[in-house]
């Protein structure tokens, strides 16, 4: 089951796969959230808020183009890796913070397998998955867009064979 490849843009600037034969992202809730034990033992999970943080890496023979962008101002991020949200019910909310540029997709799940892309409808941040007889659950994918702290661009560069390693962390803010 693949998705489509689909680049990254960072303050308005594609990093384009050509540049980066190879691109990867990461991605990690960030946030207040911290756990107590009561006098008892049990655990409870206290949440004040949570954010996305990602990690963004390539390795490729160009540089990724974006050291112009000014890291000290706040940038919008245009995700390339998909997330997902599963249910049993083909009716989902989705994040308010995604791209609007790259369509919602989804996929019924059936039995350990997945049925290759099945139809969905988004109307605001509602998704309406097309029901599909014997399905267990439904996958909905789509990509986050949202606005980021991001540190400069970390460069390795192998002279000897004309390879740019690069990675940029980012903080949703």
């Amino acid at each position: 089951m693949s998705l489509a490849r689909i680049d990254p843009v960072l303050g308005g600037i594609p990093i384009h796969f050509p540049s980066g034969i190879t691109i990867s992202q990461t991605y990690q809730d960030i946030g207040g959230f911290t756990s107590h034990r009561m006098m008892n033992g049990a655990g409870i999970k206290q949440t004040h808020w949570t954010k996305i943080g990602t990690s963004i890496s390539g390795q490729g023979f160009l540089p990724n183009g974006i050291d112009a962008l000014d890291f000290g101002q706040p940038l919008v991020l245009k995700c390339g890796a998909a997330l997902a949200i599963q249910s049993v019910s083909n009716v989902m909310t989705l994040p308010v913070n995604r791209r609007s540029d790259v369509a919602v997709t989804a996929r019924a799940i059936l039995d350990t397998d997945f049925q290759s892309r099945t139809p969905v409808n988004v109307v605001g941040d509602i998704a309406t998955v097309d029901v599909v007889a014997g399905a267990q659950g439904y996958l909905v994918f789509y990509y986050p867009q949202i606005t980021v702290f991001a540190t400069p661009v970390q460069e390795n560069i192998d002279l000897n064979n004309s390879t740019w390693d690069w990675s940029i962390e980012c903080e949703e803010i």
